[in-house]
C-alpha cells in the first residue's frame, strides 16, 4: 500500500516529489502529527529539505533550538541511499509515549525509497 502511494506520481529525478510523498505515507501510516525530512549537502552539513506542515518545517528548521511546538513525540529515523546516510526522517506525535514494535518497523522501512 505505503510503496503504491509513493510510487503512482513519481516523476523521474524529482526527489522533492518523493519527499513530499514519503511525508504523507509517513503521516498515515505511523498516525503522526507531523513529519520532517532533513539531509546531508553536498559539504556534509545539515540541512531541511521538506515537512509535512508548517509548524514540523519550524521544527525541522530549529529542532536542537525550539522546545516542542505542542509536539510531545519525536522519533528519527535514517533516511539510506543504499548503506549510506543521507538525511533523517523526523516524526512528530502530540501525544507522548513510545512507538509500537510494529510502528518503529514501518517507519524504518519508509526510509529506504530516498
Amino acid at each position: 500500500m505505503i510503496d503504491e502511494q509513493l510510487s503512482q506520481q513519481d516523476r523521474p529525478g524529482n526527489v522533492a516529489d518523493m519527499l513530499r510523498r514519503i511525508c504523507g505515507a509517513t503521516v498515515t501510516a505511523l498516525s503522526a502529527s507531523g513529519v520532517g525530512v532533513s539531509v546531508l549537502t553536498g559539504d556534509g552539513d545539515w540541512g531541511f529539505a521538506i515537512a509535512s506542515d508548517p509548524a514540523s518545517q519550524v521544527l525541522e528548521e530549529l529542532q536542537f533550538t525550539l522546545g516542542g511546538e505542542g509536539r510531545r513525540s519525536v522519533f528519527a529515523f535514517p533516511l539510506l541511499v543504499g548503506n549510506t546516510k543521507v538525511g533523517v526522517l523526523d516524526v512528530f506525535r502530540e501525544r507522548p509515549g513510545a512507538m509500537s514494535d510494529e510502528d518503529l518497523a514501518l517507519g524504518a522501512s519508509l526510509t529506504h525509497p530516498a
